[in-house]
């Protein structure tokens, strides 16, 4: 039985300086794993997660007051980043990557704290602002079809691309069967007042902003993040179900995490 390996590189990370051959701490990552599994065979056994790469500079933008089309303008270099990212760890060595596109952006507590509005036609069906949604699929377009891409130039690589999104909206159409609180799907765990428990002068450990009292209830851990005791599991158990994910995930025999 073949030992594999789980990695995952990046957490929602800013990533625009990862080009150009220009040396960062994204590289010095990428070198620490490589060193880590010491040879290109234990890279072929090994699956790199790899994201949610540029969330931050999206989060950044908005929350600085950027209109919709200046970041939109954005979208080609975040992709394009991505892509590069990719080809460095193909590169190394790597034949199993795994690439998750954006979450739905207007759902999160964040989103609609930060971005109130009285017209209802701003926000769809599920309660969620319209506008950033568009955006957020607009990204994961331009992102799978850089995919393709990289697939068609290296067709020996397993490249999956991990819909966050269609994952989250899952969540929230099934809520009642895996044990979600109706008032909790756009409400924050942790956080502080408002229609959405999130106030971004008063975040999620700061000093007397409280928690729930079970977050296995609620989707929403501080406005930006998902609960990992619930939410992102699930998301988790259905990538690796195949749901969600395109083409379905090589699960290995066994699996290791290291990062």
């Amino acid at each position: 039985m073949s030992l594999r390996f789980n990695i995952q590189f990046g957490d929602s990370s800013s990533l625009l300086d990862f080009k150009d051959g220009r040396s960062s701490s994204s590289d010095q990552g990428l070198l620490q794993v490589v060193d880590y599994l010491d040879s290109r065979q234990k890279l072929k056994k090994s699956i790199f997660l790899v994201g949610q790469i540029g969330a931050n500079d999206y989060n950044y933008a908005f929350f600085q007051g950027k209109t919709m089309n200046e970041v939109l303008g954005y979208v080609p270099e975040v992709v394009q980043t991505i892509k590069d990212a990719l080809k460095r760890l193909i590169h190394m060595g790597a034949v199993n990557l795994i690439v998750p596109g954006s979450f739905p952006m207007g759902c999160l507590p964040s989103y609609l704290t930060m971005f109130p509005s009285d017209d209802r036609r701003n926000y769809d069906k599920k309660k969620c602002r319209e506008g950033h949604n568009n955006f957020a699929r607009l990204h994961n377009d331009h992102l799978e079809q850089a995919l393709t891409e990289l697939r068609f130039e290296h067709p020996r690589v397993h490249i999956v691309y991990a819909s966050y999104y269609d994952a989250f909206i899952a969540l929230l159409r099934n809520r009642a069967v895996l044990g979600f609180q109706k008032s909790s799907l756009r409400k924050a765990c942790c956080g502080n007042g408002g229609s959405y428990n999130f106030d971004s002068s008063r975040m999620c450990g700061a000093e007397g902003v409280p928690v729930c009292s079970d977050p296995t209830k609620h989707v929403h851990w501080d406005g930006i993040r998902l609960t990992e005791e619930e939410a992102y599991k699930l998301m988790v158990e259905g990538f690796i179900s195949g749901n969600f994910v395109r083409p379905k995930l090589r699960i290995p025999e066994r699996w290791h995490c290291v990062m």
